[in-house]
């Protein structure tokens, strides 16, 4: 039985045409379709991608700590400088938690995705990813009779619930899906007529889907840094073109990479872009990173980049969740994806218990009120053609000539010490929206440095004022959506010096 819901306050789809970008399908991390069953015997070793050795001990247990939440933001992230919004607002997402908040207005941003495709299956969720998603590890196990939920037991009823959906003949735990394939991308899963991801959703037409990209991802380009751009295209394009059909994506952050130092310093800034995405459309994230940091050597197996898995009587057990088994980074993953469909379900099916606090965003984005970011990462979907702010037009104190005489907005950062910092914007199509750092005054005089795409280096204690300006091309302002990224730099990654 469809959903149902009696309100409509809002629906993030995109009505506008797709740009779909393909990226290049046969670049991989060094993995290949031969080698899956080495992988998963947890003792593979692939080498390094990059430079040798392994990410520093601290890598990722520190990074909770590298995103300050400012005093004025009490525990449970609710900012009381600011007065709370008369009605339900986007919600933001921070990086202190796994899952990310369903609030009253995430639940009804689902259940109007859910309106979009009545036709699909309620209980049918979809497999979208690489070799981690390809891996007989994931979730297939909890169709068997070796799934133990430990403390759990509360997911009974929803790994239940999902055991009765008809996937094309099986469950969707036990569907291989044609929307995954080792060592490709984001870009694959939606290329071709028809594509890999719109041949699963015919087969089995899911409500949900769980995706899974980045890793491969990073290396589509000549750096870490260039691959970013096609990265978000692909993801906002993948997004978009579930939405429209009525299937709400999930989107799972990526693991550390053990293989690689250099890429590991990325990894952070993929996951604020990732988590960025699924807040610009108000849909789930799932931090696998932050899920992964307490556990030993981050829960990867030998090749620094797949998960390990809980072995016991000889065998691997992926759906073992007692605190033994949750030892192990893949049985942690298929908690977290469990727990994931369970939280949307619960606000489809039971919109009025809603379990998650709120953190909204507050200002107007105008330069009298802008936007305020409080907390690292940050990210804001926004759309320079809804603006009626157009005071800045040539940035004349980065000394600069081009014409930025559309539409802005505007965003303030409070930084109580010197921080380094990447800001990232990505825009599609011919939407052309530039970055401009100024000091505290929204002057085009006070500019700092502006970019095209990203901005980034070491920044002193003050106020600090991002202008989202659109560039202005033949007398047409290139106005439109984007979304914006702001990142604490990993301590030793030296573009951000």
């Amino acid at each position: 039985m469809p959903f149902q819901t009696t309100s409509h306050f809002f629906c993030l789809v995109c009505m506008t045409s797709l740009l779909f970008v393909t990226a290049c399908e046969d670049v991989t991390t060094g993995i290949h379709s031969d080698v899956i069953d080495a992988i998963e015997s947890d003792s593979f070793d692939a080498g390094s991608l990059d430079d040798p050795g392994t990410p520093p001990a601290d890598t990722t247990t520190e990074l909770p700590d590298t995103n300050p939440i400012p005093d004025d933001v009490v525990e449970d992230g609710t900012d009381t400088s600011q007065p709370l919004p008369s009605e339900p607002s986007p919600s933001l997402y921070t990086a202190d938690r796994i899952h990310s908040p369903i609030t009253p207005f995430v639940a009804q941003n689902l259940h109007e995705i859910a309106e979009l495709g009545p036709e699909m299956q309620d209980n049918v969720f979809m497999k979208v990813g690489a070799s981690s998603t390809v891996s007989s590890r994931n979730l297939k196990c909890l169709a068997g009779n070796t799934a133990d939920l430990g403390n759990h037991t509360d997911l009974q009823e929803t790994l239940d619930y999902f055991m009765t959906g008809d996937a094309a003949g099986t469950t969707p735990y036990e569907r291989t899906t044609i929307a995954a394939k080792v060592g490709h991308s984001a870009g694959w899963v939606i290329s071709g007529a028809p594509s890999p991801l719109q041949q699963e959703v015919q087969a089995i037409a899911p409500r949900m889907g769980l995706v899974h990209y980045g890793t491969n991802d990073m290396g589509l380009g000549t750096t870490h840094e260039s691959a970013m751009w096609n990265f978000g295209t692909n993801m906002l394009d993948l997004m978009d073109e579930l939405i429209a059909q009525g299937i709400i994506p999930i989107l799972i952050g990526i693991s550390p990479r053990g293989d690689s130092v250099t890429a590991d310093r990325w990894v952070h800034t993929y996951n604020a872009i990732i988590r960025g995405l699924a807040q610009a459309r108000q849909v789930p994230f799932i931090d696998l990173q932050f899920a992964t940091a307490e556990l030993s050597g981050f829960g990867l197996a030998g090749d620094g980049v797949h998960l390990n898995t809980f072995k016991e009587d000889g065998s691997y057990q992926a759906c073992v969740f007692t605190d033994e088994g949750l030892a192990y980074g893949f049985n942690m993953r298929n908690l977290i994806s469990l727990q994931a469909l369970d939280r949307v379900r619960n606000a489809l099916v039971n919109p009025e218990t809603i379990p998650d606090d709120d953190v909204f965003l507050t200002g107007d984005g105008s330069p009298e009120a802008p936007f305020l970011i409080p907390h690292l990462p940050f990210s804001h979907r926004g759309n320079t053609a809804l603006s009626p702010h157009s005071n800045l037009n040539v940035y004349g104190g980065c000394d600069a000539d081009q014409d930025e005489s559309g539409p802005e907005l505007m965003y303030r950062l409070d930084l109580e010490e010197t921080t380094r910092l990447r800001a990232m914007v990505f825009d599609r199509g011919d939407v052309d929206v530039d970055l401009h750092l100024l000091d505290n005054s929204p002057t085009e005089g006070s500019c700092i440095e502006r970019a095209h795409q990203i901005i980034s280096g070491t920044f002193e204690a003050g106020t600090y004022l991002l202008s989202l300006d659109t560039f202005v091309s033949g007398g047409t302002p290139r106005a439109g959506e984007y979304v914006l990224v702001v990142n604490v730099c990993h301590p030793e990654d030296p573009t951000c010096d």
